[in-house]
């Protein structure tokens, strides 16, 4: 077998040595100086032999054990191995360069702490450094300009204002009606717009950059009226389900072991297709509007849930390999990026409306 450099590998100087880094697979190894000329001695595919002779300095044993070390690291891969066909198709495939691809695929199977390790974490945090302020004020008051109080004299504003991240579930179910003004509101296609370069564009009630419209909905169904539990596909321009997986995954481990999704009658998860954005954006800074877009389409959600009295909670803190098992998708051009728990609240947690502030009057204000 033949064996070659990696070509998606990030170097970091140390006082003894360098780390290296592969982002692609997120495998990272610590190595000695003279490391770095053995890598590029291999950019080229080259034999074991022909590589021990290029270091013959080396004995067989120390040259064996660094290579051995550097293929489980994902820093050398054999020819025509597995991770060299993923290199292959990401040369191919993505079009954005090295740098978004150090953030996309660098925090993909992320950690989280559970909450009584968050807890301890930000107990220590808080003594190493105060928590930055969450809002600002004006520097300068005779500078300021007071603007006028906000009316809450709409059912829009009033729904607006009602909106909250709710983490305690009933075992009520959600009628299939409630679940799909949800997926519309967020995702449905209300009509066209014929480009002569760009094509058929899709428009929806959440907005997207070049009409692009990156994301897929996927519907992870627990206790839904009319409805098996399941995880079902959304297609936006037929507002229809389709039944991809008859098994429904842990909610809380799709979130990272959040456990209080656990009890959420249904999820929403949103896929995001990359290449849609790519084919019109080439240059990298077009991952920032797929991002934020996510959360346009969140928020649709978000105040259609709570127009109709439900609790809901988007999180982004995804476990991408959990994810993996029980929904197909392109490993480099598909990212799960964004979920929304939907259900009741517990009759004892009937929500922050019913404890409520009287509307914004009642509110601390810097002005006393």
């Amino acid at each position: 077998m033949k064996i070659k450099t990696s070509r998606c590998l990030s170097i970091k100087p140390t006082s003894d040595g360098c780390e290296i880094y592969n982002f692609l697979t997120g495998y990272a190894v610590t190595a000695k100086k003279g490391a770095i000329e053995l890598l590029f001695s291999a950019t080229d595919p080259i034999s074991a032999t022909d590589l021990a002779q290029k270091f013959p300095s080396l004995s067989g044993e120390t040259l064996a054990d660094m290579v051995a070390k550097f293929l489980a690291a994902g820093v050398l891969i054999g020819s025509d191995s597995p991770q060299d066909k993923l290199e292959k198709q990401y040369s191919e495939k993505w079009e954005w360069g090295d740098i978004a691809a150090h953030f996309h695929f660098g925090i993909k199977d992320t950690p989280y702490l559970q909450p009584e390790e968050e807890r301890t974490w930000l107990k220590s945090r808080s003594d190493e450094r105060k928590t930055p302020e969450l809002f600002s004020e004006i520097q300068i008051k005779e500078n300021k300009i007071k603007l006028k109080e906000f009316e809450i004299d709409t059912h829009l504003r009033e729904t607006m204002y009602d909106r909250r991240s709710e983490r305690r579930f009933s075992q009520r179910s959600v009628d299939l009606d409630v679940i799909s003004d949800c997926l519309f509101s967020g995702l449905g296609i209300v009509g066209f717009y014929d480009e002569p370069i760009y094509g058929r564009l899709p428009l929806k009630m959440a907005p997207s950059g070049g009409a692009r419209n990156p994301y897929e909905g996927y519907l992870l169904v627990q206790r839904v009226n009319g409805l098996k539990p399941g995880i079902y596909h959304y297609s936006a321009v037929e507002n229809a389900l389709e039944l991809v997986n008859k098994s429904v995954p842990v909610l809380g481990k799709v979130i990272g072991g959040q456990e209080w999704a656990n009890e959420a009658a249904a999820m929403i998860l949103l896929v995001a297709n990359l290449d849609r954005d790519m084919w019109k954006y080439p240059h990298p800074a077009a991952y920032r509007p797929v991002l934020i877009e996510a959360g346009h389409i969140g928020q649709n959600i978000l105040l259609t849930a709570t127009d109709h009295g439900l609790s809901c909670c988007p999180t982004a803190a995804l476990s991408d390999s959990y994810i993996d098992q029980y929904i197909a998708r392109d490993f480099l051009l598909q990212a799960p990026t964004y979920t929304v728990s939907i259900g009741y609240a517990q009759d004892e947690y009937s929500s922050w409306y019913d404890s409520r502030p009287n509307r914004l009057g009642s509110f601390p204000t810097s002005d006393g």
